[in-house]
């Protein structure tokens, strides 16, 4: 039963991964002809997260080739490299604040499946998020409702996964620009080292100081997948 799970996740992620390509490559078009620029990181390391295990070993790794230079430190990698508990654990061992260019994309994501009988005016929405400090952590909001504690769980279900790509196919440039004005915003207020996490196409157009790639081989992260959804 195991095995028949793990071969459904892993044909799914293999196809994903060839789809999730074509849009990624189709919204890097879009973007530049929309007139936004490239901005390559000061340096990048690539780390493979399926040959070192362990999120504490990745982050060792990665803390490892850090400066004091590297204030913007930005994460990609695709679906299932570990993005997310990457950043988030580096952000506690550095004492950084966090922001999830794919928590974003998922919030919009999430009202795009709520609201299927109307039409989402996302230009609005996001005029009306903002990012703010609770508890040493920073936390999206959507006027008064704190999207990271309130939907976190809601967020990270398999079906608003499926649907973030296509979301950022028709949202990204909203969203680029709404990250670009509260990353500088906070670079004023902060000494603390600042953490991105998303997709490539999205982290290109935001500068960083220090890139740092994900990557795992399908079968990896397809285990992981099946560990996951258990």
């Amino acid at each position: 039963m195991e095995e028949e799970k793990f071969k459904k996740i892993l044909k799914e992620i293999k196809s994903r991964d060839r789809r999730d390509a074509q849009i990624d490559k189709a919204n890097r078009v879009s973007l530049k002809a929309a007139g936004l620029k490239e901005r390559k990181p000061k340096k990048s390391i690539e780390v493979n997260t399926g040959k070192l295990i362990g999120v504490s070993n990745v982050v060792k790794f990665i803390k490892e080739k850090l400066s004091d230079k590297d204030k913007i430190i930005s994460i990609t990698g695709i679906s299932g490299t570990g993005k997310s508990t990457t950043a988030e654990k580096l952000k506690k061992e550095l004492g950084a604040v966090k922001f999830s260019m794919g928590e974003i994309f998922r919030y919009l994501t999430y009202l795009k499946i709520k609201n299927t009988k109307s039409k989402i005016d996302f230009k609005e929405i996001i005029k009306n998020m903002h990012y703010k400090m609770e508890s040493g952590s920073l936390n999206l909001f959507d006027s008064n409702l704190n999207i990271t504690k309130s939907l976190k769980k809601e967020l990270r279900l398999a079906k608003i996964d499926t649907g973030v790509p296509e979301t950022a196919s028709i949202t990204q440039e909203l969203v680029l620009g709404f990250m670009a004005k509260e990353i500088s915003q906070l670079t004023k207020q902060t000494n603390k080292k600042i953490i991105m996490e998303g997709r490539e196409f999205t982290l290109d157009f935001i500068p960083s100081d220090l890139r740092i790639n994900l990557v795992a081989d399908a079968r990896t992260r397809a285990k992981r997948r099946t560990v996951q959804y258990h």
